[in-house]
Formats: C-alpha cells, structure tokens, sequence
C-alpha cells in the first residue's frame, strides 16, 4: 500500500471509531493526528481482547468441566494470549525532540512553565 492509501485508511478509521469530522482530522497536525490514532487502535485492541476474554472464559470453563486423562486446568488467556501492554518507553515530550534537534523553543527553557500551547507543540514538529 502507498501513504496515501495508509492515511486514507487511518482517517476512516478514526471516523469510524471516534467522534471526529472529517473536517476536524484535516486541521490535526500530524503528530497529533499520528498520536490520536495510535491510541484509538490501542483502545480498539482492548475492547476486542474483553469481548474475546468473554468467549475465551466459557471455553475454558467448558474444557475444564469435561472429564480429560490431563487434569489441566485452562484460562482465557491459554485461547486468546495475555491481554494488550501499552509501551510507556516509546512516547516522548516534543521537548525533548526539539532539543535532539537543536531548536530553541519560546519558553520552553523556563522551568516555571509546566503546560506548553498545542501551538507550541505543532511549531516543535513542523520545524523537524
């Protein structure tokens, strides 16, 4: 598939699966954009693991109640795998990425700022 293709999928599925316009995904930035679907199919991800957890659950009880020569005993997650991990290690502050790259943010440098604009942080990943 090209990138086209792959955005086009993306913004279907955040429309599909969130509350956003169509309008509204075209004015995201796209680190944004980038960051909101990947946390939209990480929940997508969760509520399919619970839904399956369910069917996985009476499965295991089914099994367990019929007499076997192994004495066994089976959970959910023997028929459907552990349930879906989020990568804490993977996120980084557009600070950080700005002073990998050697830009100098307004404010940014002052320790008494704690919350920084969304214009900050879309200026900070167009500037890379």
């Amino acid at each position: 598939m090209d990138r086209a293709q792959d955005r086009t999928q993306a913004i279907v599925f955040l429309m599909l699966n969130t509350n956003e316009t169509l309008e509204s995904i075209g004015r995201m930035a796209p680190d944004v954009f980038g960051r909101i679907v990947y946390e939209t199919v990480k929940q997508v991800r969760v509520k399919e693991y619970q839904e399956s957890h369910r069917f996985a659950s009476l499965m295991a009880t089914i099994i367990n109640c019929t007499p076997r020569k192994d004495r066994r005993q089976y959970k959910a997650e023997d028929f459907i795998g552990p349930s879906p991990q989020r990568n804490r290690g993977a996120e980084v502050s557009p600070l950080e990425v700005a002073k990998s790259k050697g830009l100098r943010i307004p404010g940014g440098e002052n320790d008494n700022q704690k919350e920084h604009t969304q214009e900050t942080k879309i200026e900070v990943n167009n500037a890379g």
